[in-house]
């Protein structure tokens, strides 16, 4: 089983021990596990990420969020017109808890789509 021992290094020998690490940092940055071109490892990344340009853009991602929410407003506004009944084992949810949920699921959707807007 291996010992953890902690040592107390004087203040000079921890600058030097800073500038491994840089240095350390610097030597892993230019090549990938000895490979010193990246380029060919990752040759294909560049383009799936023009292509799916679209797809990963933050107002994307905020208007479904934006309309995951909604849907969860419009099932607790059914649920308070229908005044259907929810029961979890045997306990019943009571009516106010639609009433909270629906508030903040609908001002999280409002406020999503709004950022949305302002991001396209």
């Amino acid at each position: 089983m291996a010992q953890l021992r902690l040592v107390r290094l004087p203040v000079n020998r921890l600058a030097s021990a800073a500038a491994a690490d840089l240095a350390l940092v610097r030597h892993e940055s230019e090549g990938i596990l000895g490979c010193q071109n990246r380029s060919l490892i990752f040759a294909d990344k560049e383009e799936a990420g023009s292509q799916n340009a679209p797809m990963s853009s933050q107002a994307s991602g905020l208007r479904a969020a934006s309309v995951i929410f909604a849907l969860f407003a419009i099932g607790h506004a059914v649920r308070l017109l229908k005044q259907a009944q929810v029961t979890v084992g045997t306990y019943e949810i009571p009516m106010w808890i639609s009433v909270v949920a629906l508030i903040i699921a609908a001002i999280l959707s409002t406020w999503m789509w709004r950022l949305s807007s302002a991001r396209s």
